[in-house]
């Protein structure tokens, strides 16, 4: 069994092949779709297959020109922001021996969740780089307190170990999220 949603376009630009993955994933009985021709199909049905009114009127032209004109995939998000799902169709041309374009392969994807996982990672990222430059900001700024040729005053003593104790807080929050990134990695390798 394939995942993903799989259409056969024949060259009128009539649908002669769904598998079970196209109706799960487009939510809509092949008797929907099935022995239909692309622009007969409902405004609804086009947007879940990611193509507009006038990208099938180009798409039928392509095939009675049975010319062989790559297609980039398209990524769409289909539903309410709670329940939003994200597909990515694919299309391809279908040829015959002597390399004439007879129809194309749709295929369907749902990678909603793939969307969801870089999303994630791409919030750790930020919160990380956000959380890292704090505590390196309170070393740098501690050590400029620090200045080298006022050692020698006792007045000013206390407040070169203040600024000494907050980069070396700041050192062991930065270590700190070192470690936790290295157990994340060891925990993703499986050698935790």
């Amino acid at each position: 069994s394939v995942g993903d949603g799989i259409l056969l376009v024949e060259g009128d630009g009539r649908i002669t092949l769904a598998n079970e993955s196209a109706e799960n994933i487009l939510r809509m009985p092949h008797s929907e779709y099935l022995g239909k021709r692309l622009p007969d199909l409902p405004d609804a049905l086009l947007s879940r297959l990611g193509f507009s009114r006038q990208e099938v009127d180009d798409f039928i032209q392509t095939l009675k020109l049975k010319r062989i004109q790559m297609m980039p995939k398209v990524t769409l998000k289909l539903g309410e922001a709670a329940h939003e799902r994200i597909l990515e169709r694919a299309s391809r041309p279908v040829m015959d021996r002597s390399g004439r374009v007879t129809g194309w392969v749709i295929v369907i994807r749902d990678v909603s969740e793939e969307y969801e996982i870089a999303q994630a990672r791409e919030l750790f990222t930020e919160t990380l780089v956000h959380d890292m430059r704090s505590p390196v900001s309170s070393i740098i700024g501690a050590l400029d307190v620090i200045d080298p040729v006022s050692w020698d005053q006792p007045a000013d003593m206390d407040m070169h170990i203040q600024a000494i104790n907050i980069a070396r807080r700041g050192a062991k929050r930065v270590l700190g999220l070192i470690e936790s990134l290295m157990d994340i990695a060891r925990f993703q390798a499986g050698v935790m």
